[in-house]
């Protein structure tokens, strides 16, 4: 029997794991009434073949949740959002773990859409402590589908050439605020 490969997002190729899918989908469905990881998975009905990209898997997931949103299951809508929030983790941080916010600073500095003034208006202690006592990405995921949809397609800093995306909404919300109470306070 031969083994069918996955693509990550590095570029790295590995054996397809029908368990990744069962963890983020339970971790996407946790606490939430009237959702089924089944279901998702069902109407997903991943059509695997040989170095597909992790990024169609996610894809699939995240369409397979939305199409369940009825006035009869609203919570799919929270399920959707979170597996978009999941997918703007691995591509803005390689990761589902999120970055200190003077690291997200810098990283974005140096990747040109950020300017670099922002290092002066704030010192390293006051990010350290906005990052310890203000920044909550855990908020991100009480979007629903279509808020972090809308985040994502027009509000988050991005390169509109590649799609790449910079920032979370919880980092937008806080970048929004330090520029904002800066420039007027």
């Amino acid at each position: 029997m031969t083994s069918i490969y996955v693509t990550k997002r590095s570029g790295e190729t590995e054996p397809f794991n029908i368990n990744k899918i069962h963890r983020v989908l339970e971790w996407a469905c946790n606490d939430l009434v009237g959702v089924s990881v089944s279901e998702i998975e069902i109407r997903a009905n991943v059509q695997l073949y040989d170095a597909m990209q992790s990024t169609s898997i996610h894809d699939l997931l995240i369409k397979s949740s939305s199409e369940l949103i009825t006035e009869a299951t609203p919570n799919y809508q929270t399920v959707a959002a979170r597996l978009i929030n999941y997918k703007l983790k691995k591509i803005v941080y390689g990761d589902k773990d999120t970055w200190p916010l003077k690291e997200i600073i810098d990283h974005n500095i140096e990747a040109g859409v950020y300017d670099s003034d922002i290092l002066n208006m704030y010192s390293d202690a006051e990010l350290d402590y906005i990052n310890e006592h203000i920044l909550d990405h855990s908020r991100d995921d009480d979007f629903t589908y279509a808020g972090m949809e809308q985040m994502r397609s027009k509000y988050l800093v991005q390169n509109r050439s590649d799609g790449t995306i910079y920032e979370t909404p919880q980092v937008l919300y806080i970048m929004i605020n330090c520029c904002w109470s800066f420039k007027y306070f």
